[in-house]
Parts: C-alpha cells; structure tokens; sequence
C-alpha cells in the first residue's frame, strides 16, 4: 500500500494502491470483491470464466491478489 502503478507506461494511469489482497481461488476473490469493481456489468459466473480463460489452473494455484487502486485526485 502507497506505492504507485503505471498501466503501460501511460503516465494518466497512474494510481497509488491502497490495499492488496490475496486469496487461494479466483471463487474465493469473486466471493469476497465486489464483482462490479472487478468487471463493471458482468456477473460472478461470467467474470470467472474469463478469468479462467486467460489463467490456467496452474497460474491460479499461484494465488490470487486484488489490487486496490486510489483514482487521482
């Protein structure tokens, strides 16, 4: 928490994390986060089928973290 993140070297992406969690499962996040603060308009189910599609079950079993971002001021 307080560093800052940079998408893509795009400079106006720029936001400070607030807080970082980490859990077991991509269910276990979806769980605990607000789906529509993870993918805006879609639903649980939907949004872990993407998930899964772009992260094999061995990249999961890595564990799974939530960034929190600040939005600039």
């Amino acid at each position: 928490p307080g560093d800052s993140i940079t998408f893509n070297k795009n400079p106006d992406t720029k936001r400070t994390v607030r807080n970082i969690n980490n859990y077991e499962t991509f269910k276990e996040l979806l769980e605990k986060e607000d789906p529509q603060a993870i993918l805006p308009g879609y639903e649980k189910g939907v949004i872990h089928q993407l998930l899964r599609s772009i992260y094999s079950p061995s990249r999961e079993r890595q564990g799974v973290l939530a960034f929190h971002l600040q939005n600039p001021v």
